[in-house]
């Protein structure tokens, strides 16, 4: 993680989420933008568990995300681009994609035996996922997050950004057939 404060939020925010998806039973006390990291990824998720479940079933057979994180990152990124957009697509903001990762992580999980091999604890798995999904968070969304303030700075603002566009969910959610059997 180094000194980078950007890193640090990141990993302690993804960290949060990830613990709260793969570990509920773990809960710890959680820092506010963490807090609202979970609300934000739990009503997405709400919203789109079964088309998250589609992508992480088509990514499964190939990819490990303890291996490849980043190409996890692309598809996951092109995806959400993709659903929560309306053309022509900006990138989904990173709690979107924090979301998503964590569902493809988690399915990803369930998957692969050999990810429950080499990390055989709980704590062990949620501290990989989280510094994976945090690296990659950081190397593409850096400039993003920095240019709000960080996670922290931002929810105590409260300028967290709560919008997802919605509106062309139906239009877009077709597109997913080809790419999903290409």
């Amino acid at each position: 993680m180094g000194d980078d404060p950007v890193m640090r939020e990141t990993m302690s925010v993804i960290k949060a989420y990830v613990t709260h998806r793969l570990a509920p039973d773990m809960q710890r006390s959680f820092n506010r933008a963490a807090e609202i990291l979970i609300c934000l990824g739990d009503e997405v998720l709400s919203k789109h568990r079964e088309t998250f479940g589609e992508v992480a079933e088509w990514l499964d057979p190939i990819c490990d995300i303890s291996k490849n994180a980043n190409f996890v990152s692309t598809m996951a990124t092109h995806t959400a681009r993709e659903v929560f957009s309306p053309p022509p697509p900006p990138p989904p903001p990173p709690p979107v994609l924090i979301a998503l990762l964590t569902m493809t992580a988690q399915e990803v999980e369930k998957r692969h035996r050999a990810i429950r091999f080499r990390f055989t604890t709980v704590d062990q798995r949620v501290d990989m996922f989280s510094c994976e999904l945090s690296r990659v968070m950081v190397m593409r969304h850096g400039p993003w997050i920095r240019g709000r303030g960080g996670w922290v700075r931002n929810v105590h603002s409260g300028r967290v950004e709560r919008r997802i566009c919605w509106r062309s969910w139906t239009r877009n959610i077709t597109s997913l057939g080809p790419m999903m059997e290409s």
